[in-house]
């Protein structure tokens, strides 16, 4: 799971992430980390600063709500409340989100802990 360290909000989901993943199947990563260039070389900056990502073991990769439907499946319980991601409309919305983050959402103050790597 790659999230923008330097964001309240996205450091408060991986923190969330984090206390609901008990099995530890969810790596998060800061974008910000140098690791995350030298792993995902084909990642682009640009589109992990717009969005979420999720990259699977086997290379695979998701963005914005996809990402958080695959999230919420590794989750125990997540099943739940998953699939409103995949909903017609969930990536628009998901973008609508997303860009007014910076606006409001990296005042947020981050979480206390961060991310593991």
């Amino acid at each position: 799971m790659l999230l923008d360290g330097d964001c309240g909000i996205c450091r408060r989901i991986g923190a969330w992430v984090q206390a609901r993943d008990t099995s530890r199947r969810i790596e998060l990563l800061p974008l910000q980390d140098p690791a995350v260039a030298a792993r995902f070389p084909l990642l682009d900056r640009a589109a992990l600063e717009e969005a979420l990502h999720v990259v699977a073991a086997d290379g695979r990769t998701w963005h914005g709500a996809a990402a958080c439907r695959v999230i919420g499946r590794a989750l125990p319980g997540g099943a739940w409340w998953s699939w409103m991601f995949a909903l017609p409309g969930a990536e628009w919305a998901y973008a609508q989100f997303a860009k007014r983050r910076a606006r409001t959402g990296c005042a947020i103050p981050p979480a206390t802990s961060p991310p593991r790597a």
